[in-house]
């Protein structure tokens, strides 16, 4: 079974991002993705008590890795 492909759009208006999610979101490489989730998965570890999504990280917490505005980005996935 084939899995359908999330348009920038959707990825934007999740609440958890995964690896792939950051990719496609930020247009940035594998490694680059893969360093914002490991600083994104240490804010939320450091903030939350309790992690809902184990493989997942909040999409705030990338806005605070990556020193962009929710709204902004928000904004930009949809202009693209």
């Amino acid at each position: 079974m084939c899995q359908r492909i999330k348009t920038r759009e959707e990825i934007a208006s999740q609440v958890y991002l995964n690896q792939a999610d950051i990719k496609k979101l930020l247009d940035v490489s594998s490694s680059t993705a893969k360093r914002i989730y490991t600083y994104a998965k240490k804010i939320d570890e450091e903030s939350l008590k309790y992690i809902i999504e184990p493989s997942k990280v909040r999409i705030v917490s990338v806005c605070k890795v990556t020193g962009l505005n929710i709204a902004l980005l928000r904004k930009q996935a949809l202009s693209i």
